[in-house]
């Protein structure tokens, strides 16, 4: 078989795998999570107070540091809640472990080829 054809081939089960149920799923609610004014609006306030306690550190500010440390970790817990964000989370998990599935199955073929 040509590295064309393999190719060709690995092409073909790319698209299988992106048809996949799971992978849907995990796409469908990827957008509903970028699309969540909500749970953009958490992001962005979790990423500003990293950046503001990254900032403090920098400059010696520990007080600082840890009031928007603090802040930035109460932001995380409630976007770890969000009930969208508990979805995605699981969705994700299952496209992975389509793919880890694929990935060992294909290392289990080529290795038992290559014993043969």
């Amino acid at each position: 078989m040509e590295n064309k054809e393999i190719l060709g081939k690995l092409n073909e089960l790319l698209i299988l795998i992106e048809q996949d149920v799971a992978v849907q799923e995990f796409k469908e609610i990827e957008q509903q999570v970028e699309s969540c004014s909500e749970v953009q609006s958490l992001m962005q306030e979790i990423k500003n107070y990293q950046q503001i306690s990254a900032q403090a550190d920098h400059h010696g500010h520990e007080k600082n540091k840890e009031i928007t440390r603090k802040q930035a970790e109460n932001l995380r817990k409630m976007l770890d809640g969000h009930p969208l964000i508990k979805e995605y989370r699981e969705k994700m998990w299952e496209a992975n472990d389509l793919v880890q599935h694929v990935i060992s199955f294909m290392e289990e073929e080529i290795r038992k080829q290559i014993e043969r």
